[in-house]
């Protein structure tokens, strides 16, 4: 019987291979947005928001997106966005940043693109937790980096798991509003879950 073996350092050099060339984390967070507070920093890897309550807009170019709880939105890097809470109801979201070979695969696999940078979810307070978690994870050390990467592996498999694909989105461009077709009758019932599960995560 022939038994291979492979050292602890061969392992090493597969998870770093494997983590840092496919994806890995830059930075994550939660914020609690004031009233009319905008953002338009163009940044130089893939971020995605998901809203927890509140709603506000993103736009890009002349295309702008009225967003809400329930919501995702995926910035790409390069790209010029400035996404603003509204003023009665501002936004909170989490969010997560990363880069890597596959970052761009993966963003598409969860259903965003360049032209239309926001989806519709079927729970937001399982993703907030995740995030809070890597966010408040302490440690530099290449564990913690491999226990990180692993947190943020596990919230985009679970994302391209949990998106609703069917839902409508809402752009509007000077003079002209477009909505894409497709939404089923029965996302009335999911639309009204996903508002009282936002709701209930404040």
């Amino acid at each position: 019987m022939e038994i291979m073996e492979c050292s602890l350092d061969d392992i090493n050099e597969l998870k770093r291979r494997y983590f840092t060339g496919k994806v890995h984390l830059a930075y994550s967070g939660i914020s609690t947005c004031g009233s009319g507070h905008s953002w338009n920093e163009r940044r130089s890897f893939y971020i995605i928001h998901i809203i927890l309550r509140g709603k506000g807009t993103l736009m890009k170019g002349k295309k702008l997106w009225h967003l809400h709880a329930g919501q995702a939105f995926g910035l790409y890097p390069g790209e010029s966005y400035v996404y603003t809470a509204d003023i009665q109801k501002p936004w909170k979201y989490c969010w997560v940043g990363f880069q890597g070979s596959e970052a761009e695969k993966i963003m598409y696999e969860i259903g965003f693109s360049r032209d239309n940078p926001a989806i519709r979810l079927t729970s937001v307070s399982r993703y907030s937790e995740v995030i809070r978690e890597i966010a408040e994870y302490r440690g530099f050390g290449y564990a913690d980096e491999m226990h990180r990467t692993g947190l943020l592996m596990g919230l985009l498999t679970d994302m391209m798991e949990g998106k609703a694909e069917d839902a409508p989105q809402k752009i509007v461009v000077p003079g002209k509003l477009q909505e894409n077709s497709g939404a089923a009758p029965e996302n009335e019932k999911m639309n009204a879950d996903i508002a009282n599960e936002a709701a209930a995560s404040n």
